[in-house]
């Protein structure tokens, strides 16, 4: 279950609660965000682009995408087809359970929770071309979660050919 609370286009506050193991994930702008009422943060480590660990959630994404990531596999340690649940995605690249989640479609209800709370634990989470994530903006497609901004970069760069190639 995923609620946030979106003020003037931006989101303030958010929950995800994953009610089988009763984790709950939440988060408020500018003040940082929780795991289990503990404070969470991702913390700065960094992993060349070949040992991470990462999802792709495919069934929305074009073909042209689609194509380039079977060629990007053998560049990162491991790519997987994700949960298929945002709720469980986020948290899980927060406590480092995978290092990275590229999404296509971008839902608020899939992801205004998610884009709040992992920055504030220190992650990183934005379009693929660097722009914010708004909830208003969901008809834009791709937004890339990453551990640390660092991370996001390296993911990016394994996952999204440029526009040179």
């Amino acid at each position: 279950m995923m609620a946030a609370l979106v003020r003037h286009g931006e989101t303030v506050a958010s929950w995800m609660l994953d009610p089988l193991p009763g984790r709950l994930a939440s988060a408020e702008r500018g003040a940082g965000a929780w795991l289990d009422g503990r404070k969470a943060t991702t913390g700065p480590a960094t992993a060349p682009a070949a040992a991470l660990r990462g999802a792709v959630l495919r069934r929305f994404l074009p073909d042209a995408l689609a194509g380039h990531l079977a060629s990007a596999r053998p560049r990162l340690a491991d790519l997987s087809p994700g949960t298929g649940c945002a709720g469980a995605d986020y948290p899980a690249v927060v406590t480092g359970v995978q290092d990275f989640i590229l999404y296509w479609r971008t839902l608020p209800r899939d992801h205004a929770p998610g884009v709040l709370f992992a920055p504030e634990a220190g992650g990183a989470a934005q379009r693929l071309d660097g722009s914010p994530y708004r909830p208003a903006q969901h008809a834009r497609p791709g937004l890339l979660v990453a551990r640390n901004t660092a991370t996001w970069h390296q993911a990016l760069a394994a996952l999204v050919p440029s526009p040179a190639d």
